[in-house]
């Protein structure tokens, strides 16, 4: 499958994986796992140790031009935040990806595949291995837009507190230690404030 249909609008700051889980989950909600597998041949796992992922280009070519892959890797993606620590080569490859027009079917666009890259050193923060929210923003966000959503800024490597509401951000079940490491089947933040898993309920801290 090379182009996804009716990719879903990113919200105010939602990272770019989280659009795409949306997407999976609503084509398949009882298995969004096959969704992926048909969208791309590599891995599908949506970790947010990923810089950049093959699935940015291919909901660029679904949008068709209404959002380009430039606004997707600069407002949706941790990718501004890791660049300037990367080698030029990596960040070159990923920013100036060439298109080629034609061939076989010439009203197509075919991009030339990136690997997807993980960031540098991302195993040496352990805080930054599971998708990591604010239970606050969830809520608001779900009556702001009808759904809750991953912020790109919560899961920056620094951050570990919520920068609007002051409060610790969620990343696992004070209880099981049950945690999202990848997003594929739990495409948004709870906003019961409950463990997905074991239903206990997520202990918030907030920073004075």
């Amino acid at each position: 499958m090379s182009k996804v249909s009716f990719m879903p609008t990113p919200f105010d700051g939602e990272h770019f994986a989280g659009v795409v889980s949306r997407k999976a989950t609503l084509l398949d909600s009882s298995n969004p796992k096959l969704v992926f597998e048909r969208m791309l041949s590599e891995d599908g796992s949506l970790s947010n140790q990923r810089i950049y992922h093959p699935l940015i280009d291919i909901a660029a070519n679904a949008y068709e031009g209404s959002i380009n892959r430039e606004y997707l890797l600069r407002k949706h993606s941790l990718f501004p935040y890791y660049s300037p620590s990367m080698h030029f080569r990596d960040v070159d490859k990923i920013i100036n990806k060439r298109i080629r027009k034609g061939g076989l079917w010439k009203r197509c666009e075919f991009i030339e595949q990136v690997p997807s890259l993980s960031a540098p050193l991302c195993r040496t923060l352990s805080f930054s291995l599971a998708w990591r929210w604010c239970p606050l923003c969830a809520i608001e966000d779900e009556k702001r837009v009808g759904t809750s959503y991953w912020h790109v800024e919560h899961q920056l490597p620094s951050m570990i507190t919520c920068s609007k509401h002051a409060c610790v951000l969620l990343e696992s079940c004070n209880t099981c230690g049950f945690s999202s490491i990848d997003i594929r089947v739990m495409a948004t933040p709870p906003t019961t404030n409950k463990c997905t898993k074991c239903g206990a309920i997520h202990r918030t801290v907030t920073q004075i």
